[in-house]
């Protein structure tokens, strides 16, 4: 059995806590039939969620694993224990390409796994 989850690694304390703003902001929009794409960190970081944006972002908040490397690859081994999955996907939607790339490298370096030639 396969387990996907939604999972990004950050640099700091502070980018985890903007990556996702920016995230649980997009969701809420989504529950509220609003279709915008996710917002940068700056935007994230000026936004002020409503009290219906933020009661949706309560609600969504468990969806995803955001933290250092070492936190987002603990989440992984224990969500895996715990579902008896053969295997991981990570799904990971950020606010930047950069965020999603250094996210996989990170993991795939936590987990020694190596390019394939």
């Amino acid at each position: 059995m396969a387990l996907a989850m939604i999972a990004l690694c950050a640099d700091s304390r502070e980018e985890a806590e903007l990556i996702e703003k920016a995230m649980l902001i997009r969701w809420a929009w989504a529950a509220m039939g609003i279709n915008k794409p996710l917002l940068t960190l700056e935007e994230a970081a000026a936004y002020q969620m409503s009290e219906r944006e933020a009661a949706i972002a309560a609600r969504e908040r468990p969806r995803a694993t955001i933290g250092s490397v070492d936190e987002v690859a603990t989440r992984i081994v224990d969500l895996k224990t715990e579902f008896n999955a053969d295997e991981v996907v990570v799904v990971a939607i950020a606010p930047a390409y950069e965020i999603r790339t250094r996210t996989l490298r990170q993991l795939a370096t936590a987990f020694g796994l190596q390019k394939q030639s």
